[in-house]
């Protein structure tokens, strides 16, 4: 049985217990044991190949800092283009995310004000974009971060998908979020075959958990979230009807634009696309499992016609009915 005594190491005993708590992998329980009985920083900066770069997605850094009430910050025990000081800030080559999990602290960014920090907070960090951070002297903090590049990420950046303009987000304390922040430096301190894309798979489902979360927090427990599942569950009740948007919207005592607009928002799709999405699954299921003429599921299906039907399939499947049945049906063979 491991007893903690010593003060300066309350930061990470909260985290320790939510893995225990969440039965997490064992080695990660021990990464945090380490921590706590060492008291040292972890750090890593790994190899890039050009494969690794090919990938797309790649780490540059990762690690754990626990700072200490009183601490010079940033520590000295990095490299130099990753040091800084409070007065000057710094600017970054690669992308960073920094997990708060204890202590407060302040940040600032380029376009983004003095900001506080407090436990359970995001810090998401840009290349070429100014910033500087720090913990509170009387307070410390403990942090987690992960630094990554990659043609993906410029892509997603690209594609708005991560937001310069707001390199604040502050979801809360989550166990799964310190699993998988440990999970990557794990990874990366093993250096095993392929550790770059397995640290990297960790890493994706960090940054789609984050990216979803603003708007899952939006509409959590929410009127919008009800209407939306009840106009779901009607359309899985109806597959086989021809239910339009608007009797949708009827039913659930909505003008057509609002219902339309709310569903886009919640799901990414209209109403109209997400109903087709449902029909073509289950045509996908019986031209797998049933030797019905496609002309039977079109017309079960509520399709106008079975040209119409056929071409919706090859756009939603990338193949004609038939070309998919019998990829399907020759595989169970």
């Amino acid at each position: 049985m491991i007893i903690f005594f010593h003060h300066n190491h309350f930061f990470l005993i909260r985290d320790f217990l939510i893995l225990q708590k969440s039965h997490c992998l064992t080695e990660n329980i021990f990464f945090l044991i380490h921590m706590i009985k060492t008291n040292h920083a972890f750090a890593k900066y790994p190899p890039v190949s050009d494969k690794d770069a090919g990938f797309g997605i790649y780490i540059t850094t990762c690690g754990y800092s626990v700072i200490q009430p009183g601490s010079k910050y940033p520590p000295l025990d990095h490299p130099s283009s990753y040091i800084f000081t409070w007065e000057k800030g710094r600017i970054l080559s690669d992308y960073q995310i920094i997990y708060i999990t204890a202590g407060e602290g302040i940040f600032e960014g380029e376009n983004y004000p003095l900001s506080h920090v407090s436990p359970g907070t995001i810090i998401f960090l840009f290349p070429g974009a100014w910033h500087r951070y720090k913990p509170l002297p009387e307070k410390g903090w403990t942090e987690y971060w992960i630094g990554f590049s990659g043609t993906l990420v410029h892509l997603w950046e690209k594609k708005e998908f991560l937001l310069k303009k707001q390199p604040i987000l502050c979801p809360g304390i989550h166990e799964h979020l310190i699993d998988r922040f440990i999970n990557v430096c794990n990874t990366v301190e093993s250096e095993k075959p392929a550790f770059q894309q397995m640290a990297s798979g960790e890493l994706l489902a960090i940054l789609g958990w984050l990216y979803a979360f603003p708007f899952q927090k939006q509409y959590d427990g929410s009127e919008p979230e009800r209407i939306i599942n009840m106009a779901k569950a009607m359309m899985h009740e109806k597959i086989y009807d021809r239910l339009s948007p608007a009797s949708i919207a009827r039913e659930l005592n909505m003008s057509y634009s609002r219902f339309r607009k709310v569903f886009k928002e919640y799901t990414g799709m209209a109403p109209a696309h997400y109903f087709l999405h449902l029909k073509i699954q289950k045509a996908r299921e019986l031209a797998a499992s049933t030797s019905m003429p496609f002309k039977e599921i079109s017309d079960r299906l509520g399709f106008d016609n079975n040209f119409y039907f056929s071409r919706m399939f090859k756009h939603k499947t990338g193949m004609s009915p038939a070309t998919y049945r019998k990829i399907m049906q020759e595989g169970k063979m």
